[in-house]
């Protein structure tokens, strides 16, 4: 998928330019969160966005090298509530530092998208979507109406 199309066609492509990352980046992401693999349709919106996106997502942690501390922030929080992130994890998205969005990474190519939100009810990992791939553009989608019908 072209994402600096979509972010184009939402309106999205300034302030922060759109600008991806490397090969060598994405192995550094794995390494760092400690997986072997990470699925197509991640690789290709790093690829393309990894280091900014214009307006889509500026006020979250997604970018790289920010990305690669993700799971160990993740890991420790979840540890006070006796919560085990799979092993398999990637944490590829904060908020605040109380919400975290994550896919398992296994042989999926567009894997479902969990979170983890800790407020003062249960804190524990729920479905948010299906696949990565309707996550990111429903994302696109709800900064465009953010920034455009309001």
């Amino acid at each position: 998928m072209n994402y600096i199309s979509v972010l184009t066609e939402a309106g999205l492509d300034f302030e922060t330019q759109i600008k991806g990352i490397a090969e060598p980046d994405l192995n550094e992401m794995c390494q760092a969160q400690n997986v072997t693999h990470l699925p197509e349709t991640y690789k290709q919106f790093m690829l393309q966005c990894g280091r900014g996106a214009g307006l889509y997502a500026r006020d979250s942690d997604f970018t790289f090298p920010r990305v690669c501390n993700l799971k160990n922030e993740l890991e420790r929080e979840l540890a006070t509530e006796g919560i085990a992130l799979p092993d398999n994890a990637f944490v590829f998205a904060a908020y605040q530092g109380y919400q975290y969005k994550y896919f398992i990474c296994d042989e999926n190519e567009d894997p479902a998208v969990f979170l983890v939100m800790f407020t003062d009810e249960e804190t524990s990992p729920t479905l948010v979507n299906v696949t990565l791939s309707q996550e990111l553009l429903e994302g696109i989608s709800q900064y465009k109406s953010a920034f455009y019908e309001s």
